[in-house]
């Protein structure tokens, strides 16, 4: 007998198991690791900018500790994992650079676009 159930995560308890699933992969030299970097590497977004701080620094120990397993096997992988992990940090940063920048900007009134429609309108009557 089979049965069909789905598990709700919130973005924390994800964050948190993503995290744990990483960090249990280094330096292994399995196929586990490319699974769970796939997996994480699908839901990126998904990771709060404190997953991915945490994910950034486990890359860095793993760095100075030498926990890539297999020089030529595993190493590609995470050296492309924590570069995955820097892009969507820089992309969330800049898009909420553009966010902020889009928020200073000030509406104009009214009576502003008024004018700026009579002024076209003048302007196509010459």
């Amino acid at each position: 007998m089979s049965s069909i159930f789905s598990i709700q995560l919130t973005p924390e308890n994800f964050g948190t198991l993503a995290i744990c699933a990483i960090r249990y992969c280094q330096g292994r030299q399995t196929y586990m690791p490319a699974t769970v970097r796939g997996i994480c590497r699908h839901h990126l977004r998904e990771l709060s900018d404190n997953d991915l701080g945490v994910m950034i620094n486990d890359c860095e120990f793993q760095k100075d500790m030498n926990l890539y397993g297999h020089e030529t096997i595993d190493k590609p992988g995470w050296i492309e994992w924590e570069k995955l992990l820097w892009e969507e940090k820089k992309r969330r940063s800049e898009a909420e650079k553009r966010q902020e920048k889009k928020q200073e900007q000030p509406v104009p009134e009214k009576k502003d676009k008024i004018k700026d429609f009579a002024a076209e309108l003048a302007a196509m009557d010459e």
